[in-house]
Formats: C-alpha cells, sequence, structure tokens
C-alpha cells in the first residue's frame, strides 16, 4: 500500500480472503502478493478455482506461490517487517 505497510488477510477457505485483499491493493505498484493454499492436481475443482484467482491479479505483481514453508518462503524474499510471525513460527 502506500505506506509501505504488510497487509496479512486470514480467513477460513472460500471465504472471499483473496477479492478481499485484491480489492484493497488495486492499483498499487510495488505489490509482492503471496499465494496460499494447498495445490492439488487430482481436483479439477480447485485448480479452476486457482486458476480464477491468477487470472484476475494484475500480471505485474510479484506473485509467489506457497503451499508450505511459509516462513521459508518469507526469509527467501527478504520480507522481514513482519518480525512477530517470524519469533512465533521458530
Amino acid at each position: 500500500n502506500p505506506n509501505g505497510n504488510i497487509i496479512l488477510v486470514s480467513g477460513a477457505c472460500k471465504s472471499g480472503k483473496s477479492r478481499w485483499a485484491e480489492a484493497l491493493i488495486k492499483g498499487e505498484t510495488n505489490v509482492c502478493y503471496i499465494a496460499t493454499g494447498l495445490y492439488d492436481t487430482k481436483d479439477k475443482l480447485w485448480i479452476d478455482r486457482i486458476n480464477q484467482h491468477k487470472n484476475r491479479r494484475p500480471k505485474d505483481w510479484k506473485v509467489i506461490e506457497c503451499s508450505y514453508n511459509l516462513k521459508q518462503v518469507i526469509n527467501d524474499n527478504n520480507i522481514n517487517t513482519i518480525n512477530g510471525f517470524l519469533e512465533h513460527n521458530r
């Protein structure tokens, strides 16, 4: 967002988190979006849903898909301003 803040959106599966987060940062530049969720290649409905999400996001966003090990993704991408998350998940 304009202030350089990190926003963590959490909630239940299929609760509208992605749409809400995407609307919140719509029009922003320099977005790093971490898309979490399990990727099951056998579940066609779930893959369709993931593809809808991918197609909805602006192409200039940096999108990182992460099914497991969010802490490692945060560390690997130098997202170091959420130290509380990192400290509590060691």
